[in-house]
């Protein structure tokens, strides 16, 4: 498998607007934070997990041609908001698209017009939705996706495991019940927002407590906001921790 990084950065973004902080004002390389999203190349299908506000620069800037299925954390504005930017990967064929029911009804809310059958099938992304059931297995055209709850604050947001990787974006605590779901781990991507504790949000002394709970190979830290400097937080490597950057590309 293959994963890219499309975009690291917490809703606001790094730069974040109106911001004279040190990260905002040097505004170059590892330290530019997209919205977070993620793709990942299965057995030669791309999977996309989120749709930020951000998604259309990111898939033009890895130049992404094809999309066989997105796969939805949760329902705040900075995971869905993009859904609007893929009409171009629905021409041929619906695109598929999972969420818990939530979710989903958020985002029908906010794109109605896409799951309307008043239009045509040119005005709209084409989309076909279907739901996810905590811990129940997706099965997806050879893929296994289990989607795994977590908890964001007041909102339960999925977590996927797709073979041994393991996404984990937007989590405060992660129940008893999911850990089962993360044993063996080759590469496990989590959130780590910042250096003070967040009421949604693990900051990197949390984000490291679980990485010692989880156990995984390799670590990637995401959902990154502009408080970290990236090249100060080098140290992590010594125990296979790294910062994900946008564009970051991995090999699972």
């Amino acid at each position: 498998m293959l994963g890219i990084f499309l975009g690291t950065g917490s809703s606001s973004g790094v730069p974040m607007l109106g911001c004279d902080c040190r990260v905002c004002i040097l505004n170059f390389g590892k330290n530019k934070r997209l919205r977070s999203a993620f793709l990942l190349n299965v057995y030669g299908l791309n999977v996309l997990i989120d749709t930020g506000p951000d998604i259309r620069a990111q898939l033009l800037r890895e130049n992404v041609v094809t999309l066989d299925l997105v796969l939805y954390t949760h329902e705040h504005y900075d995971h869905i908001m993009g859904l609007d930017d893929l009409k171009f990967y629905t021409r041929a064929a619906p695109l598929s698209i999972y969420a818990r029911e939530t979710t989903m009804q958020h985002i029908k809310n906010a794109f109605p017009h896409n799951f309307s059958s008043k239009l045509s099938v040119s005005g709209k992304a084409n989309i076909k939705p279907s739901l996810v059931v905590d811990l129940q297995q997706i099965f997806f055209r050879g893929i296994e996706i289990m989607p795994i709850p977590l908890l964001h604050g007041d909102i339960i947001s999925l977590g996927y495991r797709i073979n041994n990787l393991a996404y984990l974006t937007d989590v405060k605590s992660i129940p008893e019940i999911s850990y089962n779901y993360l044993k063996g781990l080759d590469v496990l991507v989590i959130d780590a927002l910042r250096i003070k504790p967040h009421p949604g949000h693990l900051n990197f002394e949390d984000a490291i407590i679980e990485v010692k709970k989880i156990n995984p190979k390799i670590t990637y830290f995401t959902h990154i906001s502009h408080d970290i400097m990236h090249e100060e937080f080098d140290y992590l490597k010594r125990d296979n921790i790294y910062l994900a950057y946008d564009g970051l590309q991995i090999h699972v």
